[in-house]
C-alpha cells in the first residue's frame, strides 16, 4: 500500500528525550504528539476500545506523559522508552475500564478484577510491541518519502503495494537490476531511519557523542 506524504516532515531531534523534560519546549511535546499519538491509538484498538473511546483514552494518556516524561529516569535494564510508555498506556487502559465499570455499577466488586484484567493480559506486551515496530516502519516511511525523489517515491509506493519487480521496470522504464539495487537502497535506507529513531528514544545523557 502507498503511504500519504505527511503536510510537514516529522523532524528527529537526537535530544527529544532530554526535550520533553523541559516544560518550556512546546515544539519537543508537539513533536511527541505526532509520533506517538497513533500508536497508541492503535493498541487501545487492538485491546477492543472503540475509536472515540481510544482517542479518548489516548489524550489522557498524552496528557499525563506531559508531566510523568519530565521526571522519566531512563532505564535500559527495564526496557527504556518503549516499556515506559507501554506501562502508562495500559495504565490508561485500565483506567477506562475502571469508568465503565463504576458507570455501569456504582459499587460493583468486579471492578479490581477488571482492571486486573488490563494489567495481566499476557497478549497486550505483544500487541504493544507489535505496534511498536510497525510505528517506526511507518515513521520510517513517511520520512524516506519527504525527501525522496519522484522515481525513489514511485518504487517506494510500487514496493509497498507488492508490484513485482518486472511490472515496476517497466512502469518506469527501467531494467529489472536497477530497480533490484534501487530497492536495496530503500531498504538500507529505511534501516538508517528506525535505526535513528530508536536512538531518539534513548536517554541523551548517555549517549556517545557524534
Amino acid at each position: 500500500m502507498s503511504v500519504s506524504r505527511p503536510s510537514q516532515p516529522p523532524t528527529t531531534s537526537v535530544t527529544l528525550l532530554g526535550r520533553l523534560r523541559d516544560p518550556a519546549d512546546e515544539q519537543a511535546w508537539h513533536e511527541f504528539d505526532r509520533r506517538y499519538r497513533t500508536l497508541i491509538v492503535r493498541f487501545l484498538r487492538s485491546r477492543g476500545l472503540q475509536v472515540a473511546d481510544a482517542e479518548d483514552t489516548a489524550q489522557i494518556v498524552l496528557t499525563k506523559l506531559v508531566t510523568g516524561l519530565r521526571a522519566f529516569e531512563y532505564d535500559a535494564s527495564k526496557g527504556g522508552f518503549r516499556a515506559y510508555l507501554f506501562r502508562c498506556t495500559r495504565s490508561g487502559l485500565s483506567d477506562f475500564f475502571l469508568r465503565q465499570d463504576n458507570h455501569a455499577h456504582p459499587v460493583s466488586l468486579e471492578t479490581t478484577r477488571i482492571a486486573a484484567s488490563a494489567n495481566a493480559d499476557p497478549e497486550a506486551e505483544r500487541a504493544f510491541e507489535r505496534e511498536w515496530v510497525e510505528h517506526h516502519y511507518r515513521l520510517a516511511v513517511e520520512r524516506y518519502r519527504v525527501t525522496a525523489e519522484n522515481r525513489a517515491a514511485a518504487i517506494l509506493d510500487a514496493t509497498l503495494a507488492g508490484r513485482s519487480v518486472k511490472t515496476i521496470a517497466e512502469d518506469l522504464a527501467m531494467n529489472e537490476a536497477a530497480v533490484h539495487k534501487a530497492q536495496q537502497r530503500l531498504r538500507d535506507r529505511l534501516r538508517e531511519l528506525i535505526a535513528e529513531q530508536l536512538r531518539d528514544e534513548e536517554d541523551p545523557h548517555e549517549r556517545p557523542s557524534e
